[in-house]
């Protein structure tokens, strides 16, 4: 999950003995009612300034409203977030039932303003914040209530603020730029605590919010007349866009549309003569265009009635265009008289429990226009209509029911505005239908480009429809189609999972940004990059890769430092010290695989400017301190740094940076080489052997430290975590480097583990899809046995199976309400398509062989086999069909042309239970070395006779 910035402080030396006396007593002293002053800004030597990476900021003195006032300057460089900072120690104790005022003017642009408390380890922070804080001009005193006084990150399990130790103001980039802001104090009321008969105040003041009010109106309201999301349950979705599009709308499960990010919704209701009928009243199934292309939809049916919602993007980033489709069909033999309500609701498709980056559940409709078959939401976004409705009616959500709303006569305008946001209005088509007949409607919603017209004729509106649709499908087969899988019936949902996770990566993009997803997740780490561009890479589109590479790097700190993730705001500075490795990596897997030199020598400044960064690191580690003790554990690795989600509350030394720190320097001795820098080529050589020589100790040393049997998450604390040390295997490629018995000792203790949960043994309520890179760990530890089991259960959690998707959380009750981040995830994406791939061939390291069908179901084998044509290597496409025939024996055909590496192809034989029988490769006797045959040239036919 996203995380908030945990910037770590140095301490501040000791305050005197009668100044801390002075403070602790204004606070525990303070009378109920009457402001005690914390902190006065009269001495800036009291203070320390501090600002993250290229961040500049210094502190001045000013006049205040009542004597001397502090002032924090800053300047954001462009593309470049982060924070700046003065902070002091102020050990307070703080009685039960407080207020605080903060004194202050400023100016600027909108930037975030965060007052934090931190205790006495540093690692504990309470904080308020106000994400998008306009600075006053003028002094005023900013009244804060203990209720937004709240726990924001640390280890601490009593989130109760009670002690602290030190004070920070802090300013966080939101809109960047530079300017200041000024303090004159801060001060503490006592208050009375609540009385017990007083209802517990609302987290804001006034009014209840209006996803407050929603959530309330649809408990009350039938089932069916909200949304799942608002009704107590769970909202499943899918992502519709354009390739490299800025905008995506959310499909839901039931058939809802949201257009805009945050912002409101479509949704489908049939009027007939014995009711409403809603996503309650049918059991909705959703489908994909030809079971794999990303033209997903949903189909109701009730009765002879059925209602089929189609959804696509279609056009260029430059014009594009959301387009729905909406056929209602009578499958009875008598006719049927319906009206289809197209219903405008201020709710998203993200539901409530999604609260990251983009808050789910409200979108807001403020102001509703509608006139010659177009509607205006909230002045500047369009609805189109292809064919012509009835009319429009509208009203607030709030007063009037969904039932009375669409009862109302239909109106040829409409213009309505209401501040909190809540209006409601519909498109409706009253349809006769024949029997057996159908009727078709759509909308067109612009996102880029010339708004279209609306089209009137229902006919003419149809046809447009089916030519765009055509259209876009035939794209996106195009754009799918470099790399060509064929796997037998059994295994179809596989083979179409695989093309539709390259489709959700590139629609999850934003621009040439890869991204995770597009809500909760907008916006781009390179950790989720960096495995993105390997998949992309090995599926055949490079141009994505290399667009990203470009558009990246350019973030990269003076310092060297990567930044984690840059989004809208600019370069987060929060420290993550996989970053530098896995830039290197991609930008060393983007030259293996395309050869092109001209835009390596271009990033190449990028990767010396990193690699000094990670020596920069690694020698904070290196000293004398770290020779003895506990510490031994952590000599030579990286510092401790929160990449890895588990150690968000505190950071840890993480194995997941060494490695991908280990890749860095070998990627990076490797690019020198490729462009001609002998000197470089053989320090960055070095430095990688040194690294990984510490690294590698300390593995060993935490096993013994920690009397485990297993490889860590980290040095640290000794955690199990499997699925963090899979990519020791992959990318890194160090598999046979590594202590064996601790290599396999992970990954058999995560079978254990995986079968008792698998079987319902171990209760479980949840786990993330990231676990498909144990099966890519399981086909290079050549446990083929063992997959299907994961297969099986990993395809259990894809939500809805129809959409080929995963969340980035699946939850063992799919109907309760959870957070489960987006929907489809793009990095969980990755992670199925690189061990899918692998799965089919993978490059071994250790030799530079390709080895194919390691981790194949012998099953599917069977028939036809399985077909692989042009699937991308660092040495060319690669080809090949395995089939097993119907007297047993097993042909292998690799065509000429074929990838062939400097350790050439490796067929591993699949039938672990008995032995193959007379080998032949192009018509000579060959001969298997640990059920391996290699292979050496192409073309290649090799025949393995049946055993009897």
């Amino acid at each position: 999950m996203e995380r908030e910035p945990g910037f770590r402080r140095r301490r501040n030396g000791a305050r005197s003995g009668a100044a801390l006396a002075l403070l602790l007593a204004a606070a525990a002293g303070a009378r109920a009612g009457t402001p005690q002053v914390l902190a006065r800004f009269a001495d800036p030597g009291a203070w320390q300034v501090q600002a993250s990476d290229d961040v500049r900021a210094a502190l001045r003195m000013a006049a205040g409203p009542g004597g001397p006032a502090l002032c924090l300057d800053y300047r954001f460089p462009p593309r470049v977030a982060g924070y700046a900072t003065m902070r002091r120690a102020l050990p307070l104790d703080f009685p039960a039932h407080y207020a605080l005022e903060l004194g202050l003017r400023g100016e600027g642009p909108v930037n975030g303003l965060q007052l934090k408390f931190l205790d006495a380890s540093g690692w504990n922070v309470w904080w308020y914040q106000q994400p998008a804080f306009a600075a006053p001009a003028a002094w005023t005193t900013l009244a804060i209530p203990q209720r937004k006084v709240g726990f924001a990150w640390g280890p601490d399990k009593d989130h109760t603020l009670r002690h602290a130790a030190a004070l920070e103001l802090t300013v966080a980039a939101v809109h960047g730029g530079h300017g200041s802001l000024c303090f004159d104090r801060l001060a503490l009321t006592r208050v009375p605590a609540p009385r017990a008969d007083r209802p517990a105040p609302r987290p804001d003041a006034g009014s209840p919010s209006p996803g407050t009010v929603l959530q309330t109106l649809a408990r009350q309201a039938p089932r069916g007349e909200y949304p799942r999301g608002l009704s107590g349950a769970q909202d499943d979705w899918t992502v519709v866009g354009v390739d490299g599009g800025r905008q995506t709308a959310l499909l839901s499960a039931d058939g809802r549309l949201e257009p805009f990010k945050g912002g409101w919704s479509i949704e489908p209701f049939l009027l007939t003569t014995q009711g409403l009928i809603d996503w309650a009243d049918v059991r909705p199934v959703q489908n994909l265009r030809d079971g794999y292309l990303p033209v997903p939809g949903v189909i109701w049916r009730k009765g002879p009635l059925e209602l089929e919602i189609t959804a696509f993007g279609s056009g260029t980033p430059a014009q594009a265009r959301l387009l729905a489709r909406y056929v209602v069909r009578n499958t009875g033999a008598t006719p049927q008289r319906v009206t289809l309500a197209l219903a405008l609701r201020p709710f998203q498709v993200n539901p409530p429990q999604q609260f990251l980056n983009t808050p789910g559940g409200f979108g807001p409709i403020h102001a509703i226009r509608y006139a010659a078959g177009a509607v205006t939401l909230n002045g500047d976004q369009r609805l189109v209509t292809l064919g012509a409705p009835a009319g429009f009616v509208a009203a607030s959500l709030a007063r009037q029911p969904l039932p009375q709303l669409l009862a109302q006569a239909p109106q040829q305008r409409v213009d309505r505005t209401q501040d909190d946001g809540l209006i409601q209005g519909a498109l409706l088509y009253p349809l006769e239908l024949p029997p057996h007949g159908e009727r078709s409607v759509g909308i067109a919603i612009p996102w880029t480009g010339t708004p279209p017209p609306p089209i009137p004729g229902a006919g003419t509106a149809a046809l447009e429809l089916r030519q765009e649709e055509a259209a876009t499908t035939a794209a996106w087969q195009a754009r799918l189609g470099p790399v060509r899988v064929r796997l037998p019936p059994l295994a179809r949902h596989f083979q179409d999972t695989l093309y539709s996770a390259l489709a959700q990566i590139l629609l999850d993009r934003d621009g040439v940004a890869l991204q995770p997803g597009t809500r909760s997740y907008a916006r781009s780490w390179i950790r989720d990059g960096a495995m993105m561009s390997e998949a992309l890479l090995r599926m055949g589109d490079a141009r994505a890769v290399r667009d990203y590479l470009l558009w990246y790097a350019p973030h990269q700190f003076s310092t060297g430092k990567v930044p984690c993730c840059v989004d809208w705001k600019g370069a987060d500075p929060t420290p993550e010290n996989d970053s530098q490795g896995e830039l290197i990596f991609a930008i060393a897997e983007y030259t293996r695989y395309t050869h092109d030199l001209a835009t390596a020598r271009r990033l190449w400044p990028h990767v010396e400017s990193a690699v000094r960064y990670m020596n920069t690191l690694r020698a904070t580690q290196k000293t004398a301190a770290y020779r003895q003790g506990e510490r031994i554990l952590y000599y030579g690795l990286m510092p401790r740094s929160i990449s890895h989600e588990g150690y968000s509350a505190k950071p840890m030394h993480s194995y997941w940076d060494d490695f991908w720190s280990l890749r860095g320097y070998r990627d990076a001795a490797w690019l020198a080489q490729q462009l001609g820098h002998a000197r470089q080529a053989q320090a960055y050589t070095r430095a990688a052997d040194d690294f990984q020589k510490d690294f590698f100790a300390s593995i060993r040393n935490a096993a013994r430290w920690h009397r485990i049997g297993y490889i860590p998450g980290s040095a640290d604390l000794g955690d199990f975590d499997p699925t963090s040390t899979t990519i020791a295997l992959a990318p890194v490629g160090v598999q046979h480097e590594l202590p064996q018995a601790l290599l396999r000792g992970t990954f058999a203790r995560y079978w254990r583990h995986f079968e008792a949960r698998a079987a319902g043994r171990t209760p479980w309520q949840s786990y993330t899809p990231y676990e498909w890179r144990n099966v890519d760990a399981f086909v290079r530890l050549g446990w083929r046995a063992r997959i299907p089991a994961l297969l099986s259960f990993f395809f259990a959690g894809q939500r809805p199976a129809a959409w080929n998707q995963w969340a980035e959380v699946v939850w063992h009750d799919a109907d309760a309400p959870h957070f489960i981040g987006d929907m489809p995830h793009g990095w969980v994406a990755s992670d199925f398509l690189r061990s899918a791939l692998d799965m089919l061939a993978y490059q071994r390291h250790r030799d530079h062989a390709l080895v194919l069908a390691a981790g194949v179901p012998p099953t599917w084998l069977d028939g036809d086999g399985i077909r692989v044509a042009g699937l991308r290597t660092p040495w060319g496409p690669l080809s090949y069909t395995l089939r097993r025939q119907s007297d047993g024996s097993v042909t292998l055909d690799v065509p000429a042309g074929s990838a062939m590496p400097p350790g050439g192809l490796v067929l591993t034989w699949p039938y672990g239970g008995r032995a193959p029988g007379v080998t032949r490769v192009n018509g000579a006797k060959a001969e298997w070395h640990d059920a391996e045959l290699p292979i050496t040239r192409v073309p290649a036919r090799v025949e393995i006779r049946s055993r009897r």
